[in-house]
């Protein structure tokens, strides 16, 4: 029986471990758009911070958020008030 001449069929390489890595990172640090019709890559912007979840004084003050420590400041003298407002046996007065 007679071989087939022609080509033979690679299969695709495998990424290494490194490749891996490195194409995650890239992943990870741009994002692709169209720009008139053709692919780019450009950095993606900071991921946004949900301030509403943000509990930190410290970080308020860092960046300035002035109106933000004061909600801050409202909120925790509010609860501070409520436990005080409470006796040991649960009077208000």
């Amino acid at each position: 029986m007679a071989k087939k001449k022609g080509k033979i069929k690679k299969g695709k390489r495998r990424l290494t471990a490194a490749e891996k890595r490195e194409k995650k990172r890239r992943a990870a640090m741009y994002e692709t758009i169209f720009i008139y019709g053709k692919q780019k890559r450009v950095r993606r912007s900071p991921p946004e911070i949900d301030y509403s979840r943000v509990d930190d004084p410290i970080f308020f003050t860092q960046n300035e958020m002035w109106e933000e420590l004061y909600a801050w400041e409202q909120r925790r003298d509010g609860l501070i008030d409520q436990d005080s407002d409470q006796g040991d046996d649960g009077i208000p007065f």
